[in-house]
């Protein structure tokens, strides 16, 4: 992957180290008095209530990590146009693109893209392989 995706993973990864920190801060808050949060609230750096500020947060981590890194574990069935512009969004122009093949233990080029033409019933954007990679093509 490139340096942007990598760097977006460990921004992803920093995001949420912070979690478990915020969580027992919000425990020990919560065991505070009435009086005690008061006296927190001088210089308080929050905009809106403390627990506020904590939904926030998990909504834009949440956010994040679902759309900032694009999860590349699971398509379902197939992958999808934007799935794969994502993606491409995230690698070089010159990444070459070759197809996993699991059952050889080897890759195989793309030889031809087919695009959908619904008049002929293909519906789908089709890369046919060709096996002819080569370790030394990178």
């Amino acid at each position: 992957m490139t340096d942007r995706y990598v760097a977006r993973k460990e921004f992803i990864k920093a995001a949420g180290s912070l979690w478990e920190p915020i969580m027992n801060l919000t425990h020990a808050w919560e065991k505070l008095t009435n009086a005690d949060n008061n006296e927190t609230a001088e210089k308080y750096p929050f905009k809106g209530s403390f627990d506020e500020w904590i939904y926030e947060y998990a909504g834009w981590f949440d956010h994040l990590a679902e759309k900032f890194v694009i999860q590349t574990e699971d398509f379902s069935p197939t992958i999808t146009v934007k799935e794969l512009k994502e993606i491409l969004a995230l690698v070089d122009d010159d990444t070459q693109i070759v197809v996993s093949d699991k059952a050889r233990d080897w890759w195989l080029n793309i030889d031809e893209v087919q695009l959908p033409d619904e008049d002929n019933g293909c519906f789908t954007l089709t890369f046919h392989t060709k096996d002819d990679f080569d370790t030394r093509q990178f």
